[in-house]
């Protein structure tokens, strides 16, 4: 696996106010109070960083489970179900030569499991229903399958990352600069610029994500000094 900086700001641009940050910061926290032991889980099968996936999640859903876009977008991290179909077939190799990944799958799917797992290409079949996508654990653990192609793909860019992800992008490749601040120059989309700096920028959700993080931390040291 790739190892990923997710150091931020990777772009200088900000897209939330100082004002933003106390919600971000309390939007995150309830997710993870509800879903906390699950993505831990997630992040420590996958090799995902966490605050990725809690970022991510404020951005595409601001923690709203239910949340359904206008381009049939389901759930906390905004998943299309053609995406979701597709991204069975892409890790499929991964998902088999992975047993921890293979049996949280098993857990969530148990049903669907054969279905999902003999999908030599994408696009073969249809598994999924709109109400796999909006199971909160489904919908992370698909997601989280998606980051972690995308990681692969892109070679732990970030940049490409989200540029890919808010276009469902599993097959075309982004076009990327040579660092995260050409490829915002590069992307002539308000939507996609948007999208980089409210995840890359000063002020992201990823840079609160961090935050929390290292607040945890240092509670734990003092709470065991005490």
């Amino acid at each position: 696996m790739l190892t990923v900086n997710i150091k931020v700001p990777q772009v200088q641009e900000t897209f939330y106010k100082d004002s933003d940050l106390i919600y971000i910061k309390n939007t995150i926290l309830n997710v993870r109070q509800k879903y906390g032991k699950f993505i831990d889980e997630l992040s420590n099968v996958l090799e995902i960083p966490k605050e990725l996936i809690y970022a991510m999640i404020y951005v595409e859903s601001a923690g709203k489970e239910n949340e359904v876009s206008p381009a049939n977008a389901y759930g906390l991290l905004q998943i299309t179900k053609p995406t979701a179909e597709d991204i069975f077939a892409l890790m499929r190799g991964q998902i088999q030569q992975n047993p921890k990944l293979k049996q949280l799958v098993i857990r969530l799917f148990s049903d669907k499991y054969t279905c999902l797992l003999s999908k030599a290409y994408p696009g073969q079949k249809e598994c999924l229903t709109t109400n796999d996508l909006l199971d909160p654990y489904k919908n992370l653990l698909i997601g989280s399958l998606i980051i972690r192609y995308l990681l692969d793909k892109y070679r732990g860019r970030l940049d490409a990352l989200v540029i890919a992800y808010n276009r469902a992008g599993l097959f075309q490749n982004v076009k990327i600069g040579n660092t995260p601040a050409d490829t915002l120059n590069l992307e002539k989309t308000p939507e996609t610029r948007n999208y980089i700096i409210k995840l890359l920028g000063r002020n992201s959700a990823l840079g609160v994500a961090i935050f929390l993080k290292e607040q945890n931390q240092i509670w734990k040291k003092l709470q065991f000094k005490f």
